[in-house]
């Protein structure tokens, strides 16, 4: 099961804020509850930083959004949530948009709440 399926995005508010609701263990939804990425996603120069201790891409990034986009594997269509936005370089010129799935950095526990899945890197 992918993570796809066990979140419905309620709303994005920007910069960072995502508002859903997470399906717990037996089959039910959760109220709308929220996540604020910025707490987990960092920038450096232009580009996404997810390594230990990372945090504050929406202070030097403008375009955010969260979107539905297929990861990529054409034997596997299906779509993902994509966190999209343009990130400032360290000459304050930005980047075009760029963006990094969550399924990569989270899992859905049995509560239905975000956490921080296996793979992301150690986080405070």
């Amino acid at each position: 099961m992918y993570l796809w399926d066990k979140i419905q995005e309620d709303h994005f508010e920007k910069p960072s804020l995502l508002y859903y609701k997470g399906k717990k263990a037996d089959e039910s939804w959760t109220d709308v509850q929220s996540i604020d990425l910025n707490n987990w996603f960092g920038d450096y120069d232009g580009w996404w930083d997810a390594s230990r201790g990372a945090k504050g891409y929406a202070e030097q990034s403008k375009g955010e959004m969260v979107i539905p986009e297929p990861p990529g594997d054409p034997d596997d269509p299906h779509d993902e949530l994509k966190l999209i936005a343009n990130m400032k370089k360290k000459n304050k010129e930005y980047r075009g948009p760029q963006g990094i799935f969550l399924y990569e950095f989270f899992d859905m526990d049995n509560d239905g709440h975000l956490q921080r899945n296996q793979y992301f890197p150690t986080h405070p």
